[in-house]
């Protein structure tokens, strides 16, 4: 039997930890690759947590140690950061990797980029394109035609309706919706709970029903 390809969650806060629990219940944990641990820079981050791996070191340390090529989890929801981590790691060797929960559903033509993260109970229709380190976090959906830029974070219970584009490094708050055709910008970020009714600029914050700029 071959050996299991190691898998590092980058970020043991919060959304690190669901992903390891998400992860641990991918089909493919224990049979083509295992969880070896977090990546953190603060590495106290577990301290009050109960968990069976530890964070290995910060991101200079696991850079530095020559650790072998792995499979990485971005585990980070700020967007900038996200892009900023993953750019450095790769200078390793390591991969980015996606992950796709299997209580997702996933329609006809639905594209993913890499090191992307898809959270449970995500409904992604048909006609999609996702670009690379998109997560999306539980219980969020995306209709037809949609397209989302590196980056992009949606977090729980977000609605992209159909036809909609969102830029890169774009950022949703939970329970925001989007109605159709609508463009969210590079760099936006839409506050919880808002409703979009109108395309949002680039690098432009927006928040309420309907959508201002704050």
């Amino acid at each position: 039997m071959s050996e299991l390809s190691s898998v590092y969650i980058v970020g043991a806060g919060g959304f690190g930890r669901e992903v390891f629990a998400w992860a641990q219940q991918h089909p493919l944990a224990g049979k083509a690759w295992h969880i070896a641990g977090f990546i953190d820079d603060k590495v106290s981050a577990l301290t009050l947590y109960d968990y069976p791996v530890e964070i290995v070191g910060t991101i200079e340390q696991f850079l530095s140690a020559d650790f072998p090529p792995a499979k990485i989890l971005l585990a980070i929801g700020d967007p900038l950061i996200r892009s900023r981590v993953a750019q450095r790691l790769a200078t390793g060797g390591h991969e980015w990797m996606t992950l796709i929960h299997p209580s997702c559903v996933i329609g006809h033509n639905v594209r993913f980029g890499r090191g992307c993260i898809i959270c449970p109970h995500t409904t992604l229709t048909c006609d999609i394109s996702l670009g690379n380190g998109v997560i999306i976090n539980a219980h969020s959906s995306i209709g037809h035609d949609v397209t989302v830029g590196d980056w992009t974070t949606m977090s729980g219970h977000c609605e992209l309706t159909g036809a909609c584009s969102v830029g890169v490094g774009a950022f949703l708050g939970c329970g925001s919706h989007v109605l159709p055709r609508m463009s969210i910008g590079n760099y936006a970020h839409v506050g919880a709970g808002s409703v979009v009714l109108q395309s949002v600029p680039g690098s432009t914050r927006v928040f309420g029903n309907p959508a201002r700029a704050v």
